[in-house]
């Protein structure tokens, strides 16, 4: 049974190095589980950090790591944490899990209002992404 316990270990250490898996794998008590990672760092080497997924709409911002990410514009997906990943833009509140507020278009210089497409109770809604 220890040799089964070293070879688990080797496949979590492999599997910590991998940064395409959203997870890793940890053992307690000779049991393997899933740990959630999505609080973890985005991967990413030198200038790589310093540009953003994709061309930001709503302006950028560093996240805890040090990484460029964009704002979610209205009616996106975001997380109510301020400091952590999927920030509204700056003149938009987090509520039900979606940007809203009002804001200046960067388009068309007008001002715009958005509220929560489907808001109901305090449940949390999952990124379209």
């Amino acid at each position: 049974m220890k040799s089964l316990s070293g070879l688990a270990i080797f496949i979590a250490l492999i599997v910590a190095e991998v940064v395409s898996f959203p997870f890793l794998l940890e053992i307690e008590e000779g049991f393997i589980r899933e740990i959630d990672t999505a609080h973890k760092c985005r991967q990413c080497t030198g200038e790589e950090c310093l540009i953003p997924p994709e061309p930001c709409r709503y302006g950028s911002y560093f996240d805890r790591c040090g990484h460029v990410n964009c704002y979610q514009g209205p009616r996106n997906f975001c997380n109510p944490d301020p400091t952590g990943a999927f920030r509204c833009a700056k003149q938009l509140s987090c509520l039900c899990n979606e940007c809203q507020g009002c804001l200046k278009d960067p388009e068309d210089g007008e001002y715009h209002c958005y509220t929560a497409s489907s808001c109901s109770g305090m449940g949390h809604r999952r990124p379209d992404k």
